[in-house]
């Protein structure tokens, strides 16, 4: 492929991204969901043009994402979870050392990763976006080590969901998308 058409597809996947992150405002309760699919045109530029170009559509989205989009917790999440997810993904993935070709390693280091970026998320949403500690509270139930786990349980879910849908995009969409290249 030509450097000019990874440059555009990258352009193109970086404006998906952010559509998708303006219309989550509009669907209250939505935010995780497309940011999620925010974080799939990540996965999806690293299959077609590779790691590198896939990291500046992520940068390049969330940038945009901070100066641009009105709600600042869609932006947050994509940038500390579901945009950055998919780029350390496919990084454990695709290396070859010998840690990283066992699958029990992989999913222990993925584990981690998520558990970090969900922390990362949960500091950077209580001391800058200015969310009280309280609304994190039922009655005297502190709901973040709740949340932890059932965000486990969503990005493990995330993480076959990507397999699934990168696969689902070669199988239907690549032809259709590139009949022309």
């Amino acid at each position: 492929m030509e450097h000019s058409f990874k440059i555009s597809f990258c352009g193109i996947m970086t404006a998906l991204a952010l559509v998708c992150m303006f219309i989550a405002p509009l669907f209250p309760g939505m935010v995780y969901t497309f940011a999620m699919i925010s974080g799939l045109c990540i996965s999806i530029s690293a299959e077609e043009v590779g790691m590198k170009y896939a990291f500046s559509v992520y940068i390049a989205a969330s940038l945009l994402a901070l100066l641009l989009i009105p709600d600042k917790e869609t932006a947050v999440v994509f940038i500390t979870v579901f945009g950055f997810y998919p780029i350390g993904k496919n990084l454990i993935e695709k290396n070859k050392t010998h840690l990283f070709t066992r699958e029990f390693f992989q999913k222990l280091i993925k584990f981690l990763l998520i558990n970090i970026s969900c922390i990362v998320y949960f500091m950077i949403t209580i001391y800058f976006l200015g969310v009280p500690k309280e609304s994190f509270m039922i009655g005297e139930l502190y709901l973040p080590g709740v949340i932890l786990i059932a965000g486990d349980f969503l990005c493990m879910t995330y993480d076959k969901a990507i397999d699934n849908l990168v696969n689902l995009y070669k199988i239907k969409f690549r032809k259709k998308i590139f009949r022309k290249w």
